[in-house]
Formats: structure tokens, C-alpha cells, sequence
């Protein structure tokens, strides 16, 4: 795991320098925040929004597909987790006591059936 941590680090490293001999002109409003007047408006430029939201939807189908392969189970990462060994134990023993007691009249007829023929 340190190993895929040091890789991704790495990675990120070169790509920023390989980016740092790039003309920035290119980009230079994307990002930006103008404050229109001394009154704090701020405004966004749209591409920057667009462009927020073209990386940000990809990222995030990406991590959904790669997580559960890695093992993380998406179902409880905002959950608790049960303190019980045995969760809804209560539950599991009213539904016994309520089987076994629909099925004590068949039982009961088995056992008079049996004396009755043996």
C-alpha cells in the first residue's frame, strides 16, 4: 500500500513539472475569483465551474468503481459500526419461540399418531 502511495506521489510530481514548462497563458482565467466591488460579491468564472465539474464527475465514478475493488465496502463508510457479536439476537429469538409454537400442534398430532400405530 505505501508502495501504490509513493507511486501516486511521484506521479503527481513529474506531472507537475512536465505542466510547469507549459505556456500558463492558456489557462490564465480558470480558477480565478473576481471581486467585483469593495462590497465582498464574488463571482466565478463559468469555465472554471465547468471545468471543476468535467474532473469531478469522472474522479468520483472512478472511485466508486475503484474502492470495492480494493476492498473498502461503500455500504458502511458513513455507518456505525454493531458492537453485538450477533446482531438482532432479540429478534432471532421471538422468531424461534413463534416457529416453535406454530409448530407444536403438528407435534403433538405426530406423537398421537405414533402411540395410536405402535
Amino acid at each position: 500500500m505505501k508502495s501504490i502511495a509513493v507511486a501516486a506521489v511521484v506521479m503527481v510530481c513529474l506531472f507537475s513539472v512536465a505542466n510547469a514548462s507549459e505556456e500558463p497563458e492558456i489557462f490564465s482565467e480558470i480558477g480565478r475569483l473576481f471581486f467585483t466591488d469593495s462590497t465582498g460579491i464574488v463571482t466565478f468564472n463559468e469555465t472554471s465551474i465547468l471545468y471543476g465539474v468535467l474532473i469531478a464527475v469522472p474522479l468520483i465514478i472512478l472511485a466508486l468503481l475503484v474502492l470495492p475493488a480494493l476492498g473498502i465496502d461503500l455500504n458502511n463508510i458513513f455507518g456505525t459500526e454493531k458492537s453485538d457479536a450477533t446482531p438482532q439476537q432479540q429478534y432471532y429469538s421471538q422468531f424461534a419461540e413463534r416457529s416453535l409454537d406454530s409448530f407444536s400442534p403438528i407435534l403433538e398430532m405426530l406423537q398421537k399418531a405414533y402411540e395410536k400405530y405402535m
